[in-house]
């Protein structure tokens, strides 16, 4: 948060400020002004990239980096890598920086950090967060960080569009497991939420809402699950969605609820929206809808020690020389909020690797 400011003024050199939404303020129960939200990730990565291949960086799509280069008194000299079917060099100028994101998208990773219950759980990240740059740093030494929580299952969304969706039940939605029972209260964190729906029958829980609550503006995520043609069960009535989706006393669970909504008394103790926020909804206009939702993670938290340079550090706290961490092969950050945790280690990486001296 102290470099806040600066990155701001970084951003905006590239043009990538106009794509951040006008509004800052506080979120996540802080009370000093720190947020900035971007309106369209892929145009803010697309400005980040325009302006680096102008600045003279080569980016070389279906290449995949396998393993760091050693020269002399163990510093990293490049990097090695699998292009088709053969293996190229690239030597470094300076150094290397690894920022390849986290291993969600690697079962194996998974397994072998966390065990099956991780191995098992939905990635609503990037499949393409298989690990690569923290093996790699791993391989010639680096010490590893937050190995005693490798990832967490944080939020919950459905199998076909992978998209997290807790505003339908901040927004008045319920969630049943397979056996028709409420099993958290809806309106906690969508971490303490999704860690719950991975605890149920087959790891998943139904989201349960009717006409009224995707006319709620928040549900922003709830239009791109169906504009993904994410699947949603409709009925006419909650007798109809119960045979629907076969799960017995689902009705008189959606009644039971309205009642509570009513007269108060809800014995998971549900009596707002979000938080402390809002007052809870009936369930009773139709038609009615479904979505199965599985417990997910978007980020593993374990990851590459560093040094505030971004220098990667061995397991003896020593700095590896001329190799840096930036983004999630970092791990995770103090508060979710990755965005920024990426471009405050990815700024410092850059401008310290520029000032490492020439490899001869």
């Amino acid at each position: 948060a102290d470099n806040g400011g600066r990155i701001y003024e970084w951003l905006k050199s590239m043009g990538v400020i106009k794509l951040l939404l006008p509004e800052v303020g506080t979120l996540g129960g802080y009370d000093s002004v720190r947020r900035m939200l971007t309106l369209d990730m892929v145009k803010t990565i697309a400005a980040l990239k325009e302006t680096a291949v102008k600045k003279g960086a080569l980016i070389l799509s279906s290449t995949t980096a396998e393993r760091l280069t050693l020269g002399k008194n163990g510093e990293i000299t490049g990097v090695s890598a699998r292009r088709k079917d053969s293996i190229a060099y690239y030597k470094a100028n300076k150094g290397v920086i690894l920022a390849s994101g986290c291993f969600t998208g690697s079962p194996e990773m998974l397994y072998r950090w966390g065990g099956p219950a991780l191995a098992n759980a939905m990635t609503l990240g990037a499949p393409t967060n298989t690990g690569d740059g923290m093996n790699m740093a791993l391989s010639v030494g680096a010490a590893a960080r937050l190995i005693y929580i490798p990832a967490i299952v944080e939020a919950m969304g459905p199998d076909d569009t992978r998209i997290s969706m807790p505003q339908i039940l901040w927004d008045g939605a319920i969630v049943v497991n397979k056996n028709a029972k409420r099993f958290v209260n809806e309106c906690i964190s969508c971490t303490l939420i999704g860690a719950e729906t991975a605890k149920q029958p087959e790891g998943c829980g139904y989201i349960i809402y009717d006409k009224m609550i995707p006319k709620a503006p928040s549900n922003f995520r709830l239009r791109n699950h169906i504009k993904q043609k994410g699947h949603v069960y409709t009925a006419q009535s909650l007798e109809e969605l119960e045979k629907m989706l076969g799960i017995p006393g689902l009705a008189a669970t959606v009644k039971e609820y309205n009642s509570y909504v009513a007269n108060g008394g809800d014995p998971i103790g549900r009596n707002c929206l979000q938080g402390d926020m809002g007052k809870p909804v009936k369930i009773e206009n139709p038609p009615f809808y479904a979505i199965k939702a599985s417990g997910g993670m978007y980020f593993s938290s374990a990851g590459i020690k560093t040094n505030p340079q971004a220098q990667v550090l061995n397991w003896n706290g020593e700095v590896i020389p001329r190799l840096y961490v930036a983004g999630q092969t970092r791990g995770r950050f103090a508060v979710p909020y990755h965005l920024g945790h990426a471009m405050v280690f990815g700024y410092f990486a850059g401008q310290n690797a520029a000032r490492e001296k020439l490899l001869s």
